[in-house]
């Protein structure tokens, strides 16, 4: 590749935005690229180097990588923007290599100059006129812990809200509920099915499902500890923090603590086990989570600046609804995804509805019911009025500017997309997106990535279905003109969705005869063989992502096959 590939720039998206929250703050201009491929065991420091050269980098700024992740897709690395060496918030760049080499730049620097610069400070922050720098402290007075910049004079410039809100293993048994006893009584809120200060009630009781889950063990004891969590006592009320035992069977009743660390424990490992399914291990990291924290109030917090899930008590015990859970480890995914980028209000909206989508999703492989509510047992009562989802609002008229009035704005695009294409596809769809955040994004900005992601991953096989949700809540106008995505004609598949749900057999035509193979997402060949007509039997796959590689002279065309 040389360096002049990234000027035929296809696609330019740009914005400026102030944050609503504090306007003092200044937002980076987005830009987005397309390269020419580039060797993939190459491309970090490869993609440094050019990079600071195609930007023009004076000597003292620098390109540093913050986090390298792996998706079915596409390899997406995240570099943070220092300037002698201090780092610029929320300035930086964002690299996606497709498996056939070609690049996606999504540039979010910032162009404003360095106005006061003070040695030994802790980053430099983005003001309406330029960069300062500042000192970075926590204040964790309140219910929502933030972090405080001043400058050199001490004053208070700028405070950031913290919060997300809304080894040798065996297995262990416990009752948890799926995923609430609302949802699974197809009842609300009220009568015999209120909190009632964690009593044992039968009504509750019969509620509670045995399950098994795999957990640590170690020295003849059982742990509820995994590759995706572990407990940690963060913040009051303190308590236990491994919930260990050396009997494998976790009996307890909802009058025990012990009872909402089993549950919180269940449905997140379930939960990462999908995503590990669907080939997104990348977003998976050890999460730390307090399952009686927060002081005791009613709320729920995830904090990226150490990786960490709180859950209040107040009202209903956060941790004994299986959305709630869902819900804050979902915006644990995507920091993993995206790291240090989920600021501005539209941002954050949109972080909120894709968590709100997320736990919905999941509670919908127990039971279909209350399909328009989310948190039906933690909210919809006394203590809070919960959350919407599958609301006919209409984008950008309905759009209240607000983090948490705008939620449902994008969970109920996100659902729409659901019940066209099915659950394994549409998260496949959306895990792949998260991985494009960008600090201040707009939805309909989101919502153009998501046409680009089918486009480029899935061959534009969902096109019309996602034009059909996005159209209807304006996120693409009537009428107005739109792109076309062009339907490969070297590759036919037919019978997807069968050989997804194991029903059928998957049949794939080649316009010609070509070498090709089946990998996982691990990389490691599943089939490999040559022709022109392939039929795969969902038998000999198990559940996940799988890329199908054709060889076209001296290109790769890769494809992605759901199972």
């Amino acid at each position: 590749m040389k360096i002049r590939g990234l000027l035929s720039t296809i696609f330019l998206v740009f914005w400026v935005a102030i944050f609503a929250q504090n306007s003092v703050l200044n937002y980076s201009k987005a830009q987005t690229f397309y390269l020419d491929e580039i060797p993939l065991a190459k491309a970090d420091m490869y993609l440094c180097d050019k990079l600071e050269i195609y930007f023009n980098f004076p000597s003292n700024h620098q390109l540093v990588k913050k986090s390298s992740r792996t998706s079915p897709a596409a390899k997406h690395i995240t570099y943070l923007h220092y300037i002698d060496g201090q780092k610029v918030l929320y300035s930086g760049v964002k690299v996606h290599i497709k498996r056939n080499n070609s690049v996606v730049i999504q540039s979010y620097l910032t162009s404003l100059p360095v106005i006061d610069f003070q040695t030994n400070y802790d980053c430099l922050l983005p003001l309406k006129h330029g960069l300062i720098s500042v000192i970075k402290s926590a204040d964790n007075s309140t219910d929502r812990p933030q972090f405080i910049y001043r400058n050199g004079d001490g004053v208070e410039v700028y405070r950031e809200d913290q919060g997300r809100y809304f080894k040798k293993d065996t297995i262990v048994h416990g009752t948890v509920f799926q995923v609430n006893p609302i949802n699974s009584a197809n009842t609300v809120y009220g009568g015999a099915y209120t909190d009632q200060s964690d009593s044992n009630t039968t009504v509750l009781e019969n509620e509670l499902v045995w399950v098994s889950i795999p957990a640590k063990f170690e020295d003849d004891t059982f742990y509820l500890e995994s590759d995706a969590m572990r407990f940690k006592s963060l913040s009051f009320p303190n308590e236990l923090s491994d919930y260990q035992q050396v009997s494998d069977t976790f009996d307890f009743n909802r009058y025990d603590d012990e009872f909402e660390a089993f549950n919180a424990f269940y449905h997140i490992n379930t939960f990462a086990s999908y995503v590990k399914q669907l080939g997104h291990n990348g977003m998976i990291d050890v999460v730390s989570v307090d399952v009686h924290g927060q002081g005791g109030s009613d709320q729920s917090t995830y904090f990226p600046h150490n990786h960490s899930i709180h859950f209040g008590d107040g009202g209903v015990d956060d941790a004994e609804d299986g959305e709630v859970i869902v819900h804050e480890y979902t915006h644990s995914l995507s920091e993993m995804a995206s790291p240090e980028t989920n600021s501005g209000t539209n941002r954050e909206s949109i972080d909120e509805g894709l968590c709100d989508y997320f736990c919905k999703s999941y509670s919908r492989t127990y039971n279909d019911n209350n399909p328009n509510k989310v948190f039906t047992w933690d909210g919809w009562n006394e203590f809070w009025d919960g959350a919407e989802i599958n609301t006919n609002k209409y984008y950008p008229a309905d759009l209240k500017n607000q983090l948490y009035g705008d939620r449902d704005l994008w969970s109920s695009l996100l659902m729409c997309f659901h019940d066209k294409l099915g659950r394994e596809t549409a998260d496949s769809l959306i895990f792949e997106h998260m991985y494009y955040l960008l600090p201040d994004m707009k939805m309909h900005d989101l919502a153009d990535e998501l046409i680009k992601i089918d486009s480029a991953d899935f061959n534009g096989r969902y096109y019309l279905d996602l034009l059909g949700c996005m159209e209807p809540a304006g996120f693409r106008k009537y009428g107005v003109s739109v792109p076309t995505v062009k339907q490969s004609s070297f590759i036919q598949v037919k019978n997807s969705l069968a050989f997804m749900q194991g029903d059928g057999n998957l049949k794939i035509e080649l316009n010609k005869y070509s070498s090709w193979s089946i990998i996982d997402v691990t990389g490691k060949v599943m089939l490999s063989n040559e022709g022109k007509l392939l039929e795969l039997e969902p038998n000999d796959f198990i559940k996940g992502v799988y890329i199908l590689n054709v060889r076209v002279g001296n290109d790769i065309i890769s494809f992605k096959i759901l199972r």
